[in-house]
């Protein structure tokens, strides 16, 4: 098995509609899509700067490796302009 950490930079003002976005969609998706397994999930706060952080298991590189490249042709297959 092995661990991916996720950090995103979240904003005060939109952080409720952050976490209602990846709670509500995101991890929906990423979870019964993809097959993505999350072990767990916090936010950090250090003075004025906060995360939204995420830790991913996978049972190998080859794994997580397929498993976003099909989450990523999803999301070109869905917004062109990402190409």
């Amino acid at each position: 098995m092995i661990q991916q950490l996720r950090i995103y930079e979240i904003f005060e003002k939109n952080k409720a509609a952050f976490h209602a976005r990846f709670r509500d969609h995101a991890a929906r998706i990423m979870t019964g899509r993809y097959g993505f397994k999350f072990a767990s999930m916090w936010e950090t706060k250090i003075g004025d700067r906060t995360e939204f952080v995420y830790l991913l298991e996978w049972p190998d590189e080859a794994t997580k490796i397929a498993q976003w490249a099909r989450r990523g042709e999803h999301e070109v297959s869905r917004n062109p302009s990402r190409r």
